[in-house]
């Protein structure tokens, strides 16, 4: 067919027109090759940055649980550290209630005995 093309008029031109349509084929051919790769290589792509955004999420998820730990501590904490200085504020009350009776004590000793040293001055 090839040789009858070529004795024919025009034959190398239509040969060259052949040859033409079968190379834009083969490079079709190569550059579905090269596009199939590509997305290929972009699937994998997408594939790791999914499992980078799961393992992200889990890391955000336990990030989001230790927060909500925190909090939970920061306000025991809080409710003990109140109740210690409830406790305390009853102690300083005591305290101070104590040193005014022992005051008071001190007082009467004074004058008991300013009074025994008149008496006893008396007597002499």
């Amino acid at each position: 067919k090839l040789s009858q093309s070529i004795s024919e008029p025009n034959s190398l031109a239509s040969l060259n027109s052949r040859l033409g349509r079968d190379a834009v084929s083969i490079t079709g051919v190569d550059s579905s090759f090269a596009a199939e790769n590509q997305l290929l290589d972009a699937r994998t792509e997408i594939k790791i940055q999914n499992r980078k955004i799961r393992s992200l999420e889990s890391s955000i998820s336990i990030l989001r649980e230790e927060k909500g730990n925190i909090e939970s501590s920061k306000a025991q904490l809080s409710m003990a550290l109140a109740k210690c200085k409830d406790q305390l504020e009853e102690k300083d009350f005591a305290l101070l209630a104590k040193t005014r009776d022992f005051e008071q004590e001190h007082n009467k000793l004074e004058e008991l005995h300013d009074q025994l040293s008149k008496r006893t001055e008396e007597v002499e």
